[in-house]
């Protein structure tokens, strides 16, 4: 009887023994496979990681694009200790498929169902979109860079037909597009995707919807003023507070006041329409198309305000950039050079000939 109980104990042992592998399935050749998970690290790259097998001396990476199909010779070979490898240079948006083998020697052949192959689709980030306005009709869209991108597409939503419109495409290096000629005081959508093209296949990604609006007039008050053409501007004239105003004089250390508007134009560089370094009316004589009358309510900052005597366009003798808050930034005269002051400076509103905004102002 103890002779049968410890017969019947070392054959539970064995059969317990046996169901403890279920890590590994054994081949007809001595192999087993082993169940690998995959993870995707980034565009083109893929890590493999699986449980050690017992007795193994080493492990098979097999990869292929069709499932039912596989290469004769494995990826990569390993030893033993090994239990994860790192594929790269795969396809962005192309499933691959995975299968690991381990190497087995000494074990006795059963017939069991291999493991199941893994697979993954290697994929670019998603862009992160942000903006602000660049002026009254222009949004500044802007997006973070996205590994292996070949380059991006930008979409504005069109309330005609419900849908994203593709307005801009770009390559791989820019991460930034200006929207132009829109409508102030309007709200407008966007969407920002990567893409990239490698083995035939164009993989792409896509954005969080970012919503922008256009200020109705901009003040200095309007949030991220500092960050428009015209809070780019201003900061420029702020820049020569204090110079020397001299007759003739257009930068960069004195200035008499068409020689200031001409420099500081030219220094910010936020207008596709150069400024010519004239007189003050030779301001009006070429820039009159820009004209939007003369009622100081509308003035916003960055524009220019030419004077006369009595308001007349003829005559013009001053120059001035309005500076925000019913002010003036401009080189006065030779007792107070380039200052801030109020409105009322040279005849108030009814001194005003003209106001003149400049494109992308």
């Amino acid at each position: 009887m103890r002779r049968k109980a410890l017969i019947f104990s070392l054959a539970a042992i064995m059969a317990a023994t046996c169901f403890a592998l279920p890590t590994a399935s054994f081949a007809s050749d001595g192999s087993s496979a082993a169940a690998p998970q995959a993870i995707v690290k980034n565009y083109n790259t893929v890590k493999l990681t699986w449980s050690r097998i017992t007795g193994a001396t080493g492990y098979k990476v097999f990869m292929s694009y069709n499932r039912n199909a596989w290469p004769s010779a494995p990826k990569k070979t390993t030893s033993g200790d090994v239990s994860g490898y790192t594929v790269t240079g795969l396809t962005t948006g192309k499933t691959v498929y995975f299968k690991v083998i381990a190497i087995t020697e000494g074990v006795s052949q059963a017939k069991t169902t291999a493991a199941e192959p893994v697979s993954a689709v290697p994929k670019l980030t998603g862009t992160s979109v942000k903006g602000y306005a660049k002026s009254r009709i222009a949004l500044q869209i802007k997006w973070s860079r996205v590994a292996g991108a070949t380059g991006y597409v930008i979409y504005r939503y069109n309330s005609n037909t419900g849908k994203y419109r593709a307005i801009k495409r770009t390559g791989r290096r820019t991460t930034g597009f200006v929207n132009s000629n829109l409508a102030s005081g309007t709200t407008y959508a966007y969407k920002v995707r990567a893409y990239r093209t490698s083995g035939g296949v164009t993989a792409r990604t896509d954005s969080a919807v970012k919503k922008l609006r256009t200020p109705k007039k901009l003040t200095r008050q309007t949030p991220g003023f500092s960050k428009t053409n015209a809070g780019k501007l201003i900061s420029v004239c702020r820049s020569r507070l204090g110079c020397a105003y001299v007759s003739g004089a257009s930068g960069p250390r004195a200035f008499d006041c068409s020689g200031y508007v001409y420099w500081v134009y030219k220094k910010a560089n936020v207008s596709s329409k150069r400024v010519p370094r004239t007189s003050a009316q030779g301001l009006y004589s070429s820039l009159k198309k820009y004209c939007i009358g003369r009622s100081l309510s509308n003035a916003q900052p960055g524009d220019i305000i030419l004077f006369s005597s009595g308001g007349s366009r003829y005559g013009i003798r001053h120059a001035a950039i309005y500076y925000g808050n019913n002010k003036l930034i401009h080189a006065s005269n030779p007792s107070t050079g380039v200052c801030i002051t109020g409105t009322g400076w040279s005849g108030g509103q009814a001194g005003v000939a003209v106001i003149i905004r400049l494109p992308n102002m």
